[in-house]
């Protein structure tokens, strides 16, 4: 197009050919616009707390993915352990981000504040699944019995791959 935005034939477009500035506030200017169409083009449904619920475990189904072992090593990891992402999403089966994203919506995850980085740290991107929930995971591993070392969960409490796979009879002798 010669002109541009000037001319574009797309209603999306109406209003950017007649900027002078393309920056962070009018980005966020044309964002709420559309947001504001968008709205009124697709009204929100009014559903139950029960139906949304619903919708988000069929959304979370349907990667696939089979997390009732996750749901069974998490269940068995002993207060005074913890175990990193890297060692539980290798004993699963997935990756260590996959089983991230999943204990974050999960409420069927018992003990994910168990499962820290690598080097022992709670992530910081760590969000408990129900908002109920306030403490920081540290302070509750503390009174289960970790120790900590400058935000590092003590070494000698981790479950590695063989210990996980052992507290659910899955280690092959």
């Amino acid at each position: 197009m010669d002109s541009g935005f000037k001319v574009s034939p797309l209603r999306l477009n109406h209003g950017l050919g007649q900027l002078h500035s393309w920056n962070l506030v009018e980005i966020e200017n044309r964002a709420q616009r559309l947001a504001d169409q968008a709205l009124k083009i697709w009204q929100q449904p009014d559903l139950s707390e029960g139906a949304i619920a619903g919708y988000r475990a069929k959304f979370i189904e349907r990667d696939g993915f089979d997390w009732s072992m996750t749901h069974t090593i998490l269940a068995a990891i002993p207060a005074g352990n913890w175990t990193s992402y890297h060692q539980l999403a290798e004993a699963v089966g997935t990756a260590a981000q996959a089983l991230g994203n999943h204990m974050t919506s999960c409420g069927a995850c018992s003990n994910p504040h168990r499962v820290l980085t690598w080097d022992g740290r709670v992530a910081e991107s760590f969000r408990w699944s129900s908002s109920e929930e306030k403490r920081h995971p540290s302070e509750i591993l503390m009174t289960e019995g970790i120790r900590f070392d400058d935000k590092h969960a003590d070494k000698t409490q981790q479950l590695l791959l063989e210990d996980l796979l052992s507290l659910v009879g899955e280690l092959e002798e």
